[in-house]
């Protein structure tokens, strides 16, 4: 059961007190106005999910009471069912032409009135939860630099969401067509974008992948994870693709920047790697004059004890010269 609090706009008291003794028995909150400023006024005080709009004797006709509510503050949203006398009324048509949801006519029968209050009032409810997954998908996308998009492949037809368009920042004409998509695309990536596409529908991948970059002038290069997803017929033939741009140029900056780093990283590596090289050379050069020189040294050495030997010799011979 769809509970709600109406807003019965008439000036027929027996018209307003049987919609409202009829309503009141399935538990809606009933507020009830005499013309479109009392009804106005009621709407800024409270919230209303439904208007009973009966425009007889009022003033206004059926349409200048829908166009009227329609642009009233806190009304803009609200569904209006129009109260008639004849379901065959031209002002009915036109009522509903310019956005009234559905109608009742007099004499009212309580389960008719119902089931048509519930339909007005369901479609209004799923209505706003639409709007509010939209809003909801907008700020997830926003959060998360994505954005969706949809190839009707049968009409060739290319759909961009606004979170999308905000993304590659379109100043001009949307892409309509996969074609004119790939014309935004960097030189470089169409034909990697054009091969996953065309994989993908040949049923080769199960989703359609590929990393592009799109040229801006205003922002430096940009680049995006494209993916899409393929729905085929009963026969298997691709219908359409529905997918997602997700922007990954911080991404790829940051892969960038440690590709810069592996790549000094490595140079650096390089440079100790011959510096210690040169070390080692130098190293083995200073062991070889160490070598050399304890060689000498022990040379010297030998060299000095010859000379004290022969200098003792030489001693000894002088002294025993003396004595004789």
């Amino acid at each position: 059961m769809n509970i709600a609090r109406t807003l019965i706009v008439s000036t027929a008291d027996s018209s307003a007190s049987l919609l409202e003794m009829i309503l009141k028995q399935v538990g809606h909150d009933v507020l009830i106005a005499t013309d479109a400023a009392q009804a106005t006024q009621s709407a800024s005080q409270t919230r209303i999910d439904l208007l009973l709009v009966e425009p007889r004797r009022s003033g206004l006709s059926a349409v200048e009471m829908v166009n009227r509510f329609q642009t009233a503050p806190g009304l803009e949203e609200t569904p209006v069912i129009v109260v008639t006398q004849s379901d065959r009324d031209d002002e009915l048509e036109k009522a509903l032409a310019a956005g009234a949801d559905d109608y009742l006519c007099a004499p009212f029968s309580p389960s008719v009135v119902m089931a048509r209050v519930n339909a007005v009032l369901r479609t209004s409810r799923a209505r706003q939860e639409m709007l509010i997954a939209r809003q909801r998908y907008h700020v997830a996308a926003r959060a998360a630099e994505c954005g969706l998009w949809e190839w009707d492949i049968v009409h060739d037809r290319l759909y961009l969401t606004k979170p999308l368009q905000e993304m590659l920042m379109l100043g001009g004409p949307l892409p309509g067509t996969f074609e004119a998509l790939l014309e935004m695309i960097h030189p470089q990536d169409r034909q990697l974008l054009r091969n996953a596409a065309r994989e993908h529908l040949g049923g080769y991948t199960d989703l359609l992948d590929s990393e592009l970059r799109i040229p801006s002038s205003a922002e430096p290069e940009r680049w995006f994870l494209c993916r899409g997803q393929a729905f085929r017929s009963a026969t298997g033939w691709a219908e359409r693709v529905v997918g997602a741009f997700v922007d990954i140029s911080a991404r790829k900056s940051m892969e960038n920047a440690l590709r810069d780093s592996l790549r000094e990283l490595a140079t650096a590596k390089a440079s100790i790697e011959q510096q210690a090289r040169q070390l080692t050379q130098q190293n083995d050069l200073l062991h070889e004059v160490r070598v050399e020189l304890e060689r000498k040294s022990i040379q010297l050495e030998l060299h000095n004890r010859e000379l004290q030997q022969a200098a003792l010799a030489q001693g000894t011979s002088n002294e025993a010269g003396r004595d004789a």
